[in-house]
């Protein structure tokens, strides 16, 4: 017989597969076996497509281990390799295609009979559409036969007698056996005492949230962060600035320094630009509310007549009049305002120009003088769309 050792497995979630019937191949060569010499001799084509656990004894219980390192020698129990392996690429299985065959009708077959074609000949019971009620006999009921007792399943499997675990005797018992023991008649219980009730539960001591039970946050215990917290707003913030320096060395002193430095440089340049900022919002605010005091009559003549709101051809043919020289707009006659359509393009190209999106660079005079005109335009287009375009 060829020298090797005997490698013993089974597939894991695999139809067919159980720990109780293993498959089995020979591993030919020296006494230590590494996880190359499994992949080598593997029976299942590429060992790459699988995952390898191999059984390790350990007293009167046993645990898998996995081996991943293709130089890694694997455990040995009783002389042999026991392994289970998991499958890491299933093949996908194609579905059940059902396909319809066609009909095909034949020459020269007979049509059908119909009620109009005259009385059907006799035809023998086993043609008839008519299905026949079997005949019943009236017999004696059988008793039912006795189940066979099923033999008494045992706790070992065979992997277990491959490996050598240690196994538990159990003697056979032979109910019909009396062993020549006497009947004698049984012996007085005593009274069942009832259990005392349970005693009431103990409420659990509240949780200490500031215990930090040796946990650390980076660098920094917890103990630290509370010997260094900020709690001016309420809050327990970790300060870095309040740590001490002195207890470090240079280069990290130095570090942290730095650090501070360009922290407050950071600060005071988006102050600085938060308050600059600000300042021009301020003045565009103000240099708004003048235009408005300046252009305000001139605005309310354009968009209103005595009171009531111009529709929007009017609008839109008048809002040359209005707007800046440089505003990329062009003088509309009524004869491009005819149909609703007409009107619907010339909307357009007017919100184009004034919209808000658009607003960047404008001085507060054009600010005003737009966001009237998109009010109005828009109030207008409203009715308009309302009465016309239905």
């Amino acid at each position: 017989m060829a020298e090797g050792t005997w490698a013993f497995y089974y597939l894991q979630a695999e139809d067919g597969e159980d720990r109780s019937h293993p498959n089995a191949f020979r591993i030919p060569g020296a006494k230590e076996i590494t996880l190359s010499d499994v992949h080598k001799h593997f029976p299942l084509g590429n060992p790459s497509g699988f995952h390898f656990r191999f059984r390790l004894n350990n007293g009167d219980t046993f645990y898998w281990m996995d081996v991943a390192s293709p130089s890694a020698v694997v455990p040995m129990v009783n002389g042999r390799v026991i392994c289970k392996v998991l499958r890491l690429h299933r093949p996908t299985k194609k579905g059940l295609v059902l396909t319809r065959k066609p009909v095909y009708t034949l020459k020269g077959v007979a049509a059908p009979r119909t009620a109009s074609s005259g009385p059907e000949p006799k035809r023998p019971a086993k043609y008839s559409d008519t299905p026949v009620e079997p005949k019943t006999t009236s017999r004696p009921s059988a008793p039912a036969p006795k189940a066979a007792p099923k033999p008494q399943a045992s706790g070992e499997s065979f992997e277990d007698f491959l490996a050598g675990a240690p196994k538990t005797a159990t003697p056979p018992v032979d109910l019909m056996d009396g062993g020549g023991a006497t009947w004698s008649a049984p012996k007085a219980t005593p009274p069942v005492r009832r259990p005392s009730p349970p005693p009431p539960p103990v409420s659990a001591p509240p949780k200490d949230f500031n215990d930090d039970c040796g946990q650390t946050v980076g660098p920094v215990t917890l103990a630290d962060m509370d010997k260094h917290k900020v709690s001016a707003d309420g809050s327990q913030v970790y300060n870095p600035d309040l740590v001490d320096k002195s207890t470090k060395s240079d280069h990290v002193r130095a570090a942290m320094l730095q650090r501070e430095a360009d922290k407050a440089a950071d600060i005071e340049r988006a102050r600085q630009e938060l308050l600059a900022r600000d300042q021009a919002k301020t003045q565009l605010e103000a240099a708004k509310a003048s235009a408005v005091i300046a252009l305000g009559p001139k605005l309310k003549n354009w968009a209103e007549d005595n009171g009531r709101k111009k529709n929007i051809r009017t609008l839109i043919s008048t809002m040359h009049q209005i707007l800046w020289p440089d505003a990329k707009w062009a003088e509309v006659n009524m004869g491009k305002l005819l149909t609703p359509n007409d009107v619907k393009k010339q909307y357009r190209r007017a919100i184009m120009v004034v919209h808000p999106d658009k607003a960047g660079g404008r001085t507060a005079e054009q600010l005003v003088i737009a966001e009237r005109i998109f009010d109005a335009v828009n109030s207008a287009w409203d009715e308009f769309a309302r009465t016309e375009m239905k």
